[in-house]
């Protein structure tokens, strides 16, 4: 079983890294068979070494704001309780599913050029230029740690949840706050802020859609500019290459730290404290939505005006490509999840690490890196990538491929809560693999599956900078209308493109909730007449 298990984990991560090694290959392919020569004339220009610090320096900047906002937060969801806890952690998880290019579209009406706030200084304070240039690295990694803070903020709730509240009242008669952070919060939290620092870092290093709306020239538009400006192909993928090698060596650092790191205690069973938040931190908590969800979407809606029928008349066929590409996308995700944790509940303990490593490595892969490798299959005519192009099925492997990461982990950790001697009851009752899965495994992984489904819905919703390059034509989604519609389009139609594509992230989150929550009721009504 296990030589079956790894078989279908290496089939798995091999769809996935499929683009990557493809890149890979036709970079160091030759006239005359291997050849480094497009790496050494990239690896000699001080441009891409430029731009290579610069964007280390932007996803690093990111990151040091993401726990900022990350850790206030989920401190904030992880004391709160009721309706309110709920709320807050709702909003807080909203602007990860959000298509960056919605949140940094809703700064530019506000604080770009001819933004509302900016035309409001410049007539009170007499001023010709805008005062805060959001046009700079510094606006790129403000604008992305918005969008990614979620990765903080949900693993510091976790975190803090479970940190025993028995050692912390135990803590709080000896220490002051500053020291009890730092000696029992510290440590206990470490291995949840690096996991969550290193998913924002990953994120921000790869985006494409901030820095291209910004006009902040980083790796990603690089890449993508080699080949669609200047058409070298190898020149392309010699610059994808670098930093994934740099990302990687990163992600390597951080399980080399967390080796050794305790990711829970063990004592009382006591109910975790509630509601005693600071202000201080909640206030940071809130302004981190306010300033993610709220303010740009607010602004969108100033700026749209009323020109949604218009707007549905110029983008109305890439929504439905969208929609489409997003249902595609996450069956293949789905699907992918489902065998890779399935076959991961059967994988030892280092064949576990080795395959948790593999599936998140085309999170360091740049989008349009990816895209420059299904290309490579697509012009070779290479099945079954070939079969999947021109239609929406090849813009939904390019996300799938990005994003396996995501429903594999959840979908393992859900598999992995269901009790073998459950499996066990129901094979010697006489029940086969198939009744066991749907009358046992399904309902108990169901909020897993759930959560899987909706997330993988949401990133192909929001993908574009592997989308931008492997479009078919006529196959163009909404993401990738509303970046051409970007400098040249009308602001109050990109404002309600941005506006429609953030109400159809919202209506899917509520109804995966809703899909996740449902069953979970109607198995405690069940309990309830059984009883």
């Amino acid at each position: 079983m296990k030589a079956v298990g790894r078989a279908v984990v290496a089939l798995v991560v091999l769809a996935c890294l499929a683009p990557a090694l493809a890149m890979l290959y036709d970079s160091l392919r030759g006239e005359e068979g291997f050849s480094l020569d497009a790496y050494s004339n990239v690896l000699r220009e001080e441009r891409q070494w430029t731009l290579l610090l610069r964007s280390v320096a932007v996803s690093s900047v990111a990151t040091l704001l993401a726990l900022v906002w990350g850790v206030a937060v989920g401190w904030t969801v992880a004391r709160l309780r009721g309706a309110a806890g709920a709320t807050l952690e709702t909003l807080s998880v909203l602007p990860l599913l959000l298509p960056s290019i919605v949140v940094v579209m809703g700064w530019i009406f506000f604080l770009g050029q001819n933004g509302v706030m900016t035309n409001l200084l410049k007539s009170a304070f007499g001023l010709r230029q805008a005062p805060i240039n959001i046009y700079s690295p510094l606006g790129a990694a403000f604008v992305m740690s918005l969008s990614y803070f979620p990765c903080v903020s949900i693993l510091a709730a976790q975190g803090f949840r479970s940190i025993d509240p028995g050692t912390d009242r135990a803590a709080c008669l000896a220490a002051g706050p500053w020291r009890r952070a730092w000696h029992i919060w510290r440590p206990l939290l470490t291995p949840y802020l690096a996991s969550g620092g290193m998913l924002v870092f990953l994120l921000s290093f790869s985006d494409f859609g901030v820095p291209s709306a910004l006009m902040v020239n980083v790796y990603p538009i690089e890449v993508f500019t080699e080949f669609s400006a200047y058409f070298d192909v190898k020149r392309a993928i010699a610059t994808a290459v670098p930093p994934v090698v740099l990302v990687a060596a990163i992600f390597v650092a951080r399980q080399a730290l967390l080796r050794a790191r305790p990711y829970e205690t063990l004592g009382s069973s006591a109910r975790p404290v509630h509601g005693n938040v600071p202000r201080p931190v909640m206030g940071i908590a809130l302004l981190a939505i306010a300033l993610s969800t709220l303010l740009p979407v607010a602004f969108l809606a100033v700026t749209a005006g009323g020109d949604y029928a218009e707007s549905l008349r110029t983008a109305g066929d890439q929504l439905l490509t969208s929609l489409r590409v997003s249902l595609l996308g996450m069956i293949f995700l789905v699907a992918g999840g489902l065998l890779f944790a399935a076959a991961y509940r059967g994988l030892g303990r280092a064949a576990r690490h080795v395959a948790e490593a593999l599936v998140i490595v085309p999170l360091i892969v740049p989008g349009t890196a990816v895209g420059l490798g299904i290309l490579f299959y697509v012009t070779r005519e290479v099945w079954p990538v070939s079969s999947l192009y021109p239609g929406p099925g090849i813009v939904a492997y390019a996300a799938a491929a990005r994003y396996m990461a995501f429903p594999a982990l959840i979908l393992a950790a859900a598999l992995a809560a269901v009790r073998r001697n459950l499996l066990q009851a129901a094979a010697v009752s006489g029940a086969g693999p198939v009744r066991t899965g749907l009358r046992i495994v399904g309902p108990l992984i169901w909020p897993g599956l759930g959560a899987a489904a909706t997330i993988s819905f949401l990133f192909c919703l929001g993908e574009l900078s592997a989308s931008v390059l492997v479009n078919p034509p006529g196959t163009m989604t909404l993401p990738v209308r509303i970046a051409s519609l970007l400098h040249f389009g009308k602001d109050s139609i990109v404002a309600s493109l941005c506006l429609i594509l953030t109400i159809f992230t919202a209506l899917v989150l509520v109804l995966g909730m809703l899909l996740v929550n449902r069953p979970l009721r109607v198995r405690l009504q069940d309990a309830d007449r059984t009883a």
